[in-house]
C-alpha cells in the first residue's frame, strides 16, 4: 500500500540495542538474565541472518520454513527438551513436535501483522510490557518514533520475525517442563492479536484452496489479514494501528486479570474461547 520506498532495515537497529542492553544486564547481574541471552544469541544469529538476506533477495517460503525449522531445533536443544502435560510426561519427539510448531506459528504471527507503519512494533511494546520484557518494549518504543505513521523505515522480515521468536522463547520459559492451564494461558493471551490474524489466515487459506483448487495455498500472501480489513474502513493507517494497539491491550488486561484470579483458569478459557468466536463470525 505504500507508493515510495522505504528502507528495511529496521530490524538490524531492535536486534542490536535488544542484545547490546541484555549483555549489560547479564554481565551485572548474572544467572537468568545471562541464561536468556546465551539461550537468544544462537537462534537469533541464525534467524536475523535469515532475515536480512530475505528483505534484499526474497527468498522462496520453503527455504524461510527450513531455516525457522533449523530455529526451532536449536531453541529446543537449548531448552526444555521434556514436559509434562498436566502430570503426564510427553515424549522427546512429542516435545520437539509442541516446541517446531509454537515456534513457527509465534514467528510468523508477527511478520505477518506486519502490515502496516508501526503496527508490529507498536503490539510488541503492549506485549513486551505486558510479559515484563522491558528491554524489548524500549528496542521496539524507539525504533517507533521511525516506524510510526508515515515511517521512515520498515522493520522488515529481519525485525518481525525477531520480534516473534523472542516472544515464542519467552513463552516457552513460563511452560518449561511442566504445561498447565495457567502458564500455557499467559503466553497466548500476551500475543493476543498476532496470534489470533495468524490462525485466522493459515483458516483463510485452507478453506479458500479448498473450496477453489487454483486459490493460492497456505504460505501465499493475501491482504485479509485484520489490519487490512480495518483499514478499508478507517482508510487511515494512524487510526488503524491504533485501534490494533488497544485490542492488545485489552489481551494484555486479561493476563493481568488472570495472575490476579490464577485459580480461575478454566473460566478464562471459556471465555477467551467466546471471545474468538464471536470475533471471528464478526
Amino acid at each position: 500500500i505504500h507508493q515510495r520506498i522505504v528502507p528495511r532495515g529496521g530490524g538490524i537497529a531492535i536486534i542490536l540495542s535488544f542484545f547490546l542492553v541484555l549483555g549489560i544486564l547479564a554481565l551485572e547481574q548474572s544467572g537468568p538474565v545471562a541464561e536468556l541471552w546465551k539461550r537468544l544469541l544462537p537462534p537469533s544469529l541464525l534467524l536475523g541472518g535469515l532475515g536480512m538476506v530475505d528483505d534484499r533477495f526474497e527468498l522462496s517460503s520453503w527455504i524461510k520454513l527450513f531455516v525457522q525449522l533449523l530455529v526451532a531445533l536449536i531453541v529446543w536443544s537449548m531448552g526444555a527438551q521434556t514436559y509434562s502435560v498436566f502430570g503426564w510426561p510427553v515424549p522427546w519427539y512429542l516435545s520437539l513436535t509442541f516446541t517446531a510448531v509454537w515456534i513457527i506459528i509465534i514467528l510468523n504471527s508477527f511478520n505477518l501483522i506486519d502490515g502496516l507503519d508501526g503496527l508490529a512494533s507498536g503490539l510488541a511494546i503492549v506485549s513486551g510490557g505486558c510479559m515484563t520484557r522491558l528491554v524489548l518494549a524500549g528496542a521496539c518504543l524507539g525504533f517507533l518514533r521511525y516506524n510510526f505513521y508515515p515511517a521512515r523505515i520498515f522493520l522488515g522480515d529481519t525485525g518481525s520475525t525477531f520480534l516473534g521468536l523472542i516472544f515464542a522463547v519467552i513463552g516457552l520459559s513460563t511452560i518449561d517442563h511442566a504445561v498447565t492451564a495457567t502458564s500455557l494461558l499467559l503466553p497466548l493471551l500476551a500475543i493476543g492479536v498476532p496470534l489470533f490474524d495468524v490462525i485466522l489466515a493459515i483458516w483463510r487459506r485452507s478453506m479458500r484452496k479448498l473450496l477453489d483448487p487454483h486459490a493460492g495455498g497456505i504460505m501465499d500472501g493475501d491482504q485479509d489479514h485484520l489490519h487490512h480489513r480495518l483499514f478499508k474502513k478507517t482508510h487511515k493507517q494512524a487510526t488503524t494501528a491504533l485501534i490494533m494497539y488497544l485490542l492488545g491491550c485489552g489481551f494484555a488486561a486479561g493476563v493481568l486479570l488472570l495472575l490476579v484470579f490464577r485459580t480461575a483458569a478454566a473460566i478464562a478459557y471459556i471465555i477467551l474461547l467466546l471471545a474468538v468466536l464471536l470475533a471471528i463470525r464478526q
